[in-house]
């Protein structure tokens, strides 16, 4: 090799080692102040809501806590058919935030038997029940919508226009597709979809959406399919 072209390619070795150098503290960086964000959260949450200021939080505090914080969210964390764009945790504060009650079983699975939860159970628990709670409201829109004869049940042809919603670009969705959903997704046996299993269709008709499109199974795809499969 040339001297002239061999320091020219030491040149590009050494300007892709900087590269990778300023990306990965980039990265690095950017965790840091993710990890800096939670903690400040969970300290400004304890200091909210731990009314008698024990270091933890009892069922009344922890309801509380969620409500607040649910209603303050600006968008639904969850679009179905946009593979969780908005899964981040990222509430706005509004003046006019309105109430929104809290189903005691998710207050059950998230106390799990314990009395009170420490700081960092409660953050948990809290993020998992208020992507549970906007996901499912995301959802009842969206069935009521598709829901034209307002009988709490999507037929196959009420689903159709729900998926095709979904669809890879240029893909009609058949009556034959949305069959295919409801078989899969039908729990009681109607040959319906009602809204309890409305998510379930979902991360049915997702996979294969991105079969049907040639898109392989990521990380992110495969937790767009699997948060709908736990509504």
């Amino acid at each position: 090799m040339a001297p002239l072209a061999a320091a020219s390619s030491v040149a590009k070795r050494s300007n892709m080692t900087d590269y990778d150098g300023r990306s990965t503290a980039l990265e690095e960086a950017e965790e840091e102040r993710m990890k800096a964000r939670t903690e400040q959260q969970k300290e400004d949450w304890m200091d909210k809501y731990d009314d008698d200021k024990s270091g933890t939080l009892d069922r009344a505090e922890f309801v509380a806590l969620v409500n607040n914080v649910a209603a303050k969210f600006e968008d639904p964390i969850l679009d179905p058919f946009g593979a969780l764009s908005g899964l981040s945790l990222a509430p706005t504060e509004t003046a006019d935030a309105q109430t929104i009650d809290v189903p005691e079983s998710l207050i059950d699975k998230a106390f799990a038997g314990r009395d009170v939860l420490d700081s960092d159970q409660a953050h948990a628990a809290a993020q998992r029940v208020l992507l549970y709670m906007r996901s499912r409201e995301k959802l009842r829109v969206m069935f009521s919508a598709a829901d034209l004869d307002k009988d709490d049940n999507l037929s196959a042809k009420e689903l159709r226009s729900l998926l095709q919603r979904g669809a890879p670009p240029g893909y009609t969705v058949t009556l034959a597709d949305c069959e295919h959903v409801i078989k899969r997704a039908d729990v009681n046996g109607d040959s319906k979809v009602n809204m309890d299993e409305l998510g379930p269709a979902i991360a049915c008709w997702m996979d294969l959406a991105n079969k049907l499109a040639g898109v392989p199974e990521t990380p992110r795809t495969k937790a767009a399919s699997s948060a709908c499969v736990l509504l």
